[in-house]
């Protein structure tokens, strides 16, 4: 499993719209969305599709959008680290995920961490500046030299680029999904062959269910192939000539 989290600098600075930018185009990913300051001990993960779905929340953008599963972790912050283990062993293994929200690297190691900054500095608080030092990229889109040479400070390591995460697209944002689709493609594979051992039977697969993976997971049909022919598994009964 690889996690990848987005953090930003403040409240509304893009980072679920860049979530779900992202999930349209990466497909079968998996998503967590985290609330904190609930009374008590929070109600934990919630798995619900019906609570879930229901319009106009994050979790429903990112069904919409393709991920799946998508989880809610209702909790606070005494909690949050167990409530989040707690959903990541709800996952398939293998599963590639993102997690939006800065509190996430107190208790994780992502794989890969991206980071949104715009022109609200003087809003920014403490946790975002240890999540902006984590970065691998840092989205800096108001283009600010001043804004920019403070991040240099925290970061130098950082890639910058240089895109709205709200209207996501240009020449930048294609960097990004490539950086991701590196970081993610490894566990796929992995993911790939854990299903193709799944569902094959004495070392034979049928094309159906062949194909049927290559959907489920939304990965090209070769994928699945490469992963029979690794574990010398046949595929049998070929309908479209796919594999």
């Amino acid at each position: 499993m690889k996690i990848v989290t987005i953090s930003g600098a403040c409240k509304d600075v893009g980072k679920t719209n860049l979530a779900v930018s992202i999930i349209k185009r990466i497909k079968g990913l998996a998503a967590l969305k985290y609330s904190l300051h609930y009374p008590g001990n929070g109600t934990g993960v919630i798995t619900d599709p019906e609570i879930l779905d229901k319009h106009g929340t994050d979790t429903s953008k990112f069904l919409k959008a393709g991920a799946n599963p998508v989880f809610w972790v209702c909790t606070n912050g005494g909690q949050l680290e167990l409530d989040l283990k707690k959903a990541l062993s709800l996952l398939p293994p293998g599963s590639n995920v993102i997690i939006e929200g800065n509190s996430v690297l107190n208790y994780l190691k992502p794989a890969f961490a991206v980071f949104i900054m715009n022109s609200c500095w003087d809003r920014v608080k403490p946790s975002a500046i240890e999540a902006m030092a984590r970065a691998n990229v840092i989205i800096e889109y108001s283009k600010n030299k001043d804004i920019r040479t403070k991040i240099f400070n925290i970061n130098a390591g950082a890639r910058m680029l240089t895109f709205d995460p709200n209207k996501a697209g240009g020449e930048d944002f294609k960097l990004l999904l490539e950086d991701l689709r590196n970081v993610w493609r490894e566990d796929m594979e992995e993911r790939i062959q854990q299903v193709v051992r799944e569902m094959s039977r004495e070392g034979k697969i049928s094309c159906h269910n062949a194909r049927k993976i290559a959907e489920e997971l939304a990965v090209p049909y070769h994928m699945v192939g490469k992963a029979a022919d690794e574990l010398k598994v046949k595929i049998f009964q070929c309908e479209l000539g796919c594999f």
